[in-house]
């Protein structure tokens, strides 16, 4: 080391960078960066500025910036506080008035005197854009919408601040319905703007999810508010998540004229959580109608079956009389004929055992043995039984034989075989 070379001390050092900074930054000048960080203080804010590379978002510069508490009364007087808020959140893109500070012992920072805030919501405008390019890209626009809605929305998830107004006429409208239906709402607390809310929106759907089967639809409500109010509803995080959801979801953001990218990705989106209130009780009311008339149509059928079946139970009760009398009389007239033919066919019948009986006395008397006896036969017997063989009288035997007039007893002495 030389000895003739100049040592500066780091005050020396800071205080030479100070002075140069004041002779080439003396006016403040306007600057566009990333809002990254912020932080408040004692009504001071403290911001986390950066600048990404367009290709892969890496960042390639940053400082640090500080909105004293003066001077934020002074920009919310002029912008309003809600908007001053939405402007002043992480990953908004900002346009700020500074003026370059350097302090030899806090360093280099930036004091924001007045902001942009058309800037702001252009560069959220194409950020929206590119967003849902990625989205359509991704098939994710219509993914939720392809969800088939139940029949009737009974079991409601549903995401919001407890304190909203917002929810609580959303909770209000459906339980004091005149149409009396009875619903089911879990409330899944969230915030609803600045930072936190898509953190804590993304945790509760995935919650959701993992009880799919205790719920027929998640609504996500939000009372009005500006376009600034919404732009946490413009995250392709809470986007994606939507998407992801195995439940219809159902938006009430609380917008009337720009359409956030949550609607876009949402089953249904309606205007307000009052909307919602009034989409659910419309689709339950339709199901109803439909069962009503359901019921009207099977009434009226039944009706007509029951008009033609007693039709035809009347047709047939006819045809049944109709057929029974025929038979009657069909009956009846062969009855008469039968009582007319019955004493002629007893006559013949009659006439007919008459001649067969005629017929066997004939037989008969031609076969009676006094017939016989008559033309000088007679008729031996022996011990009570016709003698037909000579030969089967013993000597000795008494016979007896018949004449045609009287009998006469006889001894046998002698036989003789007819031999011929």
């Amino acid at each position: 080391m030389s000895v003739d070379e100049t040592t500066y001390t780091l005050y020396e050092l800071n205080e030479y960078v100070r002075r140069v900074l004041l002779l080439n930054f003396e006016e403040p000048l306007w600057i566009q960066c990333e809002l990254s960080q912020v932080r408040e203080s004692r009504g001071h804010f403290y911001l986390e500025l950066i600048q990404q590379n367009d290709e892969d978002k890496a960042p390639i510069a940053q400082a640090s910036g500080i909105i004293w508490s003066n001077h934020y009364r002074q920009l919310a007087r002029l912008h309003g506080y809600h908007t001053l808020e939405q402007i002043l959140s992480p990953g908004a893109g900002l346009r700020i008035k500074i003026k370059v500070d350097f302090h030899e012992r806090y360093g280099y920072k930036l004091i924001v005197e007045d902001l942009d805030p058309d800037f702001t919501l252009g560069q959220n405008a194409l950020k929206k854009q590119r967003t849902i390019e990625q989205l359509a890209l991704e098939g994710r626009l219509e993914k939720n919408a392809g969800i088939t809605l139940p029949f009737v929305l009974q079991r409601l998830a549903v995401l919001s601040s407890p304190e909203a107004a917002g929810y609580k006429d959303f909770v209000h409208q459906l339980n004091d319905n005149p149409l009396g239906y009875r619903f089911q709402i879990t409330l899944f607390p969230t915030a609803v703007q600045g930072e936190r809310t898509e953190t804590e929106i993304c945790a509760q759907l995935r919650h959701i999810a993992k009880r799919k089967r205790e719920f027929d639809a998640a609504l996500i409500l939000r009372g009005g508010g500006s376009r600034t109010d919404l732009m946490a509803f413009d995250s392709y995080a809470i986007a994606k998540a939507i998407s992801d959801m195995p439940l219809p979801v159902i938006t009430g953001i609380g917008h009337e004229i720009d359409t956030s990218i949550a609607d876009l990705v949402a089953h249904t989106a309606v205007k307000t959580p009052t909307a919602a209130a009034a989409f659910v009780l419309e689709h339950n009311e339709y199901f109803e109608a439909n069962l009503l008339e359901m019921q009207r149509q099977i009434n009226r059928l039944a009706n007509q079956y029951h008009q033609l079946a007693q039709l035809r139970l009347n047709q047939l009760t006819e045809q049944i009389r109709w057929t029974a009398r025929e038979q009657i009389r069909t009956a009846l007239r062969e009855l008469e004929q039968m009582a007319e033919e019955i004493p002629q066919l007893a006559h013949r019948l009659l006439q007919n055992h008459k001649r067969q009986l005629d017929f066997f006395q004939r037989q008969l008397q031609a076969l009676d043995p006094a017939h016989i006896l008559r033309r000088g036969f007679s008729i031996t017997t022996y011990k009570g039984k016709a003698v037909l063989n000579a030969a089967d009288l013993p000597k000795g035997a008494q016979i007896h034989t018949r004449f045609y007039r009287g009998t006469a007893s006889s001894t046998i002495e002698k036989t003789q075989d007819d031999e011929r």
